[in-house]
Protein backbone atom coordinates (compact mmCIF):
# COMPACT_ATOMS: atom_id res chain seq x y z
CA UNK A 1 0.00 0.00 0.00
CA UNK A 2 1.30 3.35 -0.83
CA UNK A 3 0.92 6.27 1.24
CA UNK A 4 1.59 10.02 -0.34
CA UNK A 5 4.30 11.07 -1.85
CA UNK A 6 6.85 13.15 0.38
CA UNK A 7 6.28 16.16 -0.71
CA UNK A 8 2.78 16.26 -2.10
CA UNK A 9 0.10 18.29 0.17
CA UNK A 10 -2.19 16.48 2.57
CA UNK A 11 -5.99 16.34 1.00
CA UNK A 12 -7.94 19.00 2.06
CA UNK A 13 -10.63 17.67 4.16
CA UNK A 14 -14.22 18.61 4.72
CA UNK A 15 -15.29 21.37 6.60
CA UNK A 16 -15.71 20.09 10.46
CA UNK A 17 -17.13 22.69 13.19
CA UNK A 18 -18.74 25.74 13.19
CA UNK A 19 -16.76 27.16 10.29
CA UNK A 20 -20.33 27.07 7.99
CA UNK A 21 -22.04 28.94 10.90
CA UNK A 22 -19.45 31.62 11.44
CA UNK A 23 -20.04 31.89 7.51
CA UNK A 24 -23.86 32.26 7.86
CA UNK A 25 -23.12 34.67 10.80
CA UNK A 26 -20.52 37.05 8.84
CA UNK A 27 -23.53 37.13 6.17
CA UNK A 28 -25.77 37.86 8.47
CA UNK A 29 -24.13 40.62 10.53
CA UNK A 30 -22.83 41.99 6.94
CA UNK A 31 -26.63 43.18 6.16
CA UNK A 32 -28.15 45.67 8.94
CA UNK A 33 -31.89 44.77 8.28
CA UNK A 34 -30.66 40.98 8.61
CA UNK A 35 -28.60 41.58 11.62
CA UNK A 36 -31.45 42.93 13.47
CA UNK A 37 -34.26 40.42 12.30
CA UNK A 38 -31.43 37.90 14.07
CA UNK A 39 -31.11 40.03 17.02
CA UNK A 40 -34.65 39.63 17.43
CA UNK A 41 -34.87 35.81 16.64
CA UNK A 42 -32.08 35.08 19.11
CA UNK A 43 -33.65 37.36 21.73
CA UNK A 44 -37.01 36.05 21.64
CA UNK A 45 -35.73 32.23 21.46
CA UNK A 46 -33.30 32.62 24.51
CA UNK A 47 -36.11 34.85 26.71
CA UNK A 48 -38.08 32.38 25.77
CA UNK A 49 -35.97 29.44 26.98
CA UNK A 50 -35.02 31.41 30.40
CA UNK A 51 -39.02 32.16 31.04
CA UNK A 52 -40.04 29.00 30.32
CA UNK A 53 -37.45 27.58 32.98
CA UNK A 54 -38.37 29.82 35.27
CA UNK A 55 -41.96 28.80 35.08
CA UNK A 56 -41.01 25.05 34.88
CA UNK A 57 -38.62 25.42 37.83
CA UNK A 58 -40.52 24.41 41.20
CA UNK A 59 -41.93 21.95 38.99
CA UNK A 60 -40.89 18.36 39.36
CA UNK A 61 -38.12 16.94 36.78
CA UNK A 62 -35.49 18.91 34.85
CA UNK A 63 -37.45 21.54 33.67
CA UNK A 64 -35.77 24.52 35.70
CA UNK A 65 -31.95 25.08 35.42
CA UNK A 66 -31.02 23.35 32.54
CA UNK A 67 -33.39 25.51 30.86
CA UNK A 68 -32.35 28.66 31.98
CA UNK A 69 -28.50 27.67 31.11
CA UNK A 70 -30.27 27.04 27.63
CA UNK A 71 -31.66 30.26 26.99
CA UNK A 72 -28.62 31.95 28.46
CA UNK A 73 -26.57 30.47 25.86
CA UNK A 74 -28.34 31.20 23.02
CA UNK A 75 -28.89 34.53 24.08
CA UNK A 76 -24.89 35.00 25.00
CA UNK A 77 -24.38 34.30 21.29
CA UNK A 78 -25.28 37.42 20.47
CA UNK A 79 -25.49 39.82 23.31
CA UNK A 80 -22.36 40.45 25.84
CA UNK A 81 -25.01 40.64 29.38
CA UNK A 82 -26.03 37.00 28.47
CA UNK A 83 -22.07 35.71 28.10
CA UNK A 84 -21.13 37.89 31.30
CA UNK A 85 -24.50 36.10 33.09
CA UNK A 86 -23.59 32.90 31.54
CA UNK A 87 -19.57 33.15 32.41
CA UNK A 88 -20.69 33.63 35.94
CA UNK A 89 -23.13 30.88 36.17
CA UNK A 90 -20.18 28.21 34.56
CA UNK A 91 -17.84 29.55 37.58
CA UNK A 92 -20.68 29.14 40.32
CA UNK A 93 -21.59 25.75 38.82
CA UNK A 94 -17.97 24.61 38.72
CA UNK A 95 -17.25 25.91 42.01
CA UNK A 96 -20.35 23.86 43.78
CA UNK A 97 -19.17 20.92 41.79
CA UNK A 98 -16.20 21.00 43.35
CA UNK A 99 -17.06 21.95 46.53
CA UNK A 100 -19.37 18.61 46.54
CA UNK A 101 -16.74 16.76 45.43
CA UNK A 102 -14.73 17.17 48.39
CA UNK A 103 -17.39 16.22 50.53
CA UNK A 104 -17.66 12.40 51.53
CA UNK A 105 -19.27 10.01 49.78
CA UNK A 106 -21.80 8.98 52.66
CA UNK A 107 -22.93 12.77 52.72
CA UNK A 108 -23.12 13.30 48.81
CA UNK A 109 -25.30 9.68 48.73
CA UNK A 110 -27.82 11.29 51.72
CA UNK A 111 -28.15 14.65 49.78
CA UNK A 112 -29.38 12.81 46.74
CA UNK A 113 -31.36 11.02 48.87
CA UNK A 114 -33.13 14.12 50.07
CA UNK A 115 -33.43 15.76 46.86
CA UNK A 116 -35.09 12.34 45.57
CA UNK A 117 -37.77 12.78 48.23
CA UNK A 118 -38.42 16.01 48.37
CA UNK A 119 -38.78 15.35 44.32
CA UNK A 120 -41.45 12.39 44.81
CA UNK A 121 -43.33 14.77 47.94
CA UNK A 122 -43.52 17.80 45.47
CA UNK A 123 -44.90 15.43 42.92
CA UNK A 124 -47.31 13.68 45.68
CA UNK A 125 -48.56 16.56 46.58
CA UNK A 126 -49.44 18.31 43.24
CA UNK A 127 -51.34 14.76 42.44
CA UNK A 128 -53.07 15.51 46.13
CA UNK A 129 -53.82 19.01 44.85
CA UNK A 130 -54.47 18.65 41.83
CA UNK A 131 -55.66 14.99 40.99
CA UNK A 132 -54.71 12.97 37.97
CA UNK A 133 -53.68 14.91 35.05
CA UNK A 134 -56.39 13.29 32.48
CA UNK A 135 -54.04 12.72 29.68
CA UNK A 136 -52.17 9.94 30.98
CA UNK A 137 -52.98 6.48 30.26
CA UNK A 138 -55.96 4.69 31.91
CA UNK A 139 -53.12 1.84 33.48
CA UNK A 140 -51.50 4.65 34.94
CA UNK A 141 -54.03 7.07 35.89
CA UNK A 142 -55.40 4.24 38.06
CA UNK A 143 -52.64 3.10 39.87
CA UNK A 144 -52.21 7.24 40.76
CA UNK A 145 -55.45 7.67 41.60
CA UNK A 146 -55.26 4.69 44.45
CA UNK A 147 -52.46 6.49 45.81
CA UNK A 148 -54.31 7.94 49.44
CA UNK A 149 -55.26 11.42 48.60
CA UNK A 150 -55.23 11.35 45.46
CA UNK A 151 -58.13 11.48 43.17
CA UNK A 152 -58.91 10.45 39.67
CA UNK A 153 -59.85 11.45 36.48
CA UNK A 154 -63.59 11.81 36.09
CA UNK A 155 -65.18 11.49 32.82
Amino acid sequence: MEGPSPGAAPAAAPPVGPEPLRRLRRRVRADPRTHRLYRAAIAVSGGALVLLGLLSGPLPGPGGVPLVLAGLAVLASEFPWARRLLDRARLRLHALSAWAGARPVWLRWAGGAAVLAAVVGAAYAGLVLAGVPPLLPDALSDRLAALPGVEGVEG
